[in-house]
């Protein structure tokens, strides 16, 4: 049909596309041959479904879908199939020529070393511009000597110029807020904090980068945050479990660079609480805990390097199969897909997410560490379960266990920046 050669993809192409793979056949394909699709055993599949940010919800319910078989095609198919390649052809010419990126190639742009892109060679400072190349730079903040160096070139003399990096006690300088002068022989750059420090600098990175070399605008500026925090999802983080799988890391250091460059101060990921603490009550939580928590311990220090924030977004409690309610009946919870809630109103159940949160961050100091706690979308709210009919439902969202856990989130850490328990808190009426 005028399509070019199928891609040869490679491992890493695989595993970026199964949820496109399995939304473009979900209509079409039965399991069977879906997991046959996907190179996965039925386990996996099913794990996806309902972890994956709730994949299984997003795609609603499977229809019923006949086994796809292959038969060859019949003359007036064959001549169909010629139509729309003369068709193709036409209007887009030969696709199977032509220049094209592999899969994904993007990826490796943003985890690069190059997060300033090359001066233009025939630039050259323009009217109200000022040629800083060579000039020196305070040393008190080597990190933000080192990115600025690189823009500006190496030292060529120290009478050239002058770019001076300070802190101010001024009460101009609230938050993140910075101010840059730039003169004719010297500039100077102030905040009342390290971040705003480096959002002067990228600031700076932005001047160059738009007046294609080292030239800066010369005069006054001066920014302010309008919304605090700033944080975003990775663009290219595959689902899994990044905290025992490196390959899966979903924040590299040139990645992180040049989100701070875009101005961000925050980026998340999700928490899983049983993956991250052990529980007397329940004894199949927390296996490789430890190992997940130096791992998320070395994330913490790495993002923080890079003056931002790591939030941890966890749903809980999570929902679970019915074989974990064999021996406890009284935890059953409403069900979904499969799938039951565990019940809020069990002291068990809160002391869980509570202590749990508080092993994370007692575990996890890095200054920088944050949580936002939701109620995972298996929790009942009361509905259909006899204990809880006679109860009001009209307690105020986030009241009940979760406040406790978030508040030894706070001791430990920097604190909860967004709650939104929205668990069962019929609790409070006990």
């Amino acid at each position: 049909m005028g399509l070019p050669p199928k891609a040869r993809l490679s491992d890493d192409h695989l595993r970026r596309i199964y949820i496109t793979v399995i939304r473009q056949n979900w209509h079409l394909l039965p399991n069977d041959q879906l997991i046959a699709l996907l190179g996965w055993d039925r386990e996996k599949f099913e794990f996806t479904l309902k972890e994956d940010d709730f994949l299984d919800h997003k795609l609603g319910p499977k229809p019923r879908c006949e086994p796809v078989k292959y038969r060859v095609p019949s003359a007036s198919e064959k001549s169909r199939a010629a139509e729309i390649q003369n068709t193709v052809k036409q209007h887009l010419g030969d696709l199977a020529s032509g220049p094209a990126e592999e899969p994904f190639t993007f990826i490796e742009r943003l985890t690069s070393d190059e997060v300033l892109r090359p001066a233009n060679p025939g630039a050259r400072a323009g009217e109200g511009q000022v040629d800083v190349s060579g000039w020196s730079i305070s040393k008190d903040f080597p990190s933000l000597e080192t990115i600025l160096r690189q823009a500006i070139g190496s030292e060529a003399s120290s009478t050239k110029g002058f770019i001076e990096i300070g802190l101010s006690a001024s009460a101009r300088y609230q938050g993140e807020t910075f101010r840059i002068d730039v003169g004719e022989r010297r500039v100077r750059l102030a905040s009342g904090d390290l971040a705003g420090l480096r959002q002067g600098v990228h600031h700076l990175l932005d001047q160059i980068e738009e007046n294609g070399g080292p030239y800066l605008n010369r005069g006054e500026v001066q920014r302010e945050a309008a919304v605090d925090p700033r944080y975003c999802y990775s663009y290219f983080a595959l689902y899994g479990d990044p905290l025992l799988e490196p390959d899966l890391d979903p924040f590299p250091d040139n990645y992180l660079e040049r989100l701070v460059r875009l101005g961000l101060n925050g980026v998340w990921m999700q928490g899983v609480l049983s993956g991250l603490a052990r529980s007397k009550v329940f004894p199949e939580f927390g296996d490789r805990s430890e190992e997940r928590l130096a791992n998320l311990r070395e994330l913490a220090r790495r993002v923080r390097a890079h003056g931002m924030k790591l939030f941890l977004y966890f749903n809980e409690p999570r929902a679970q199969s019915p074989a974990f309610f064999r021996d406890r009946p009284e935890m059953l919870g409403a069900e979904r897909q499969g799938f039951h809630a565990m019940c809020t109103s069990i002291p068990a159940v809160r002391e869980w997410v509570t202590n749990g949160l508080a092993h994370v961050f007692k575990k996890v100091p890095a200054r920088g560490l944050s949580a936002l706690l939701e109620a995972d979308a298996g929790g009942c709210g009361g509905r259909g379960l006899g204990r809880c009919l006679s109860r009001s439902t009209s307690v105020e969202p986030g009241r009940g266990s979760y406040p406790l856990g978030l508040g030894l989130a706070r001791r430990y850490g920097d604190g909860v920046d967004s709650e939104a328990a929205q668990g069962c808190p019929l609790a409070e009426r006990e």
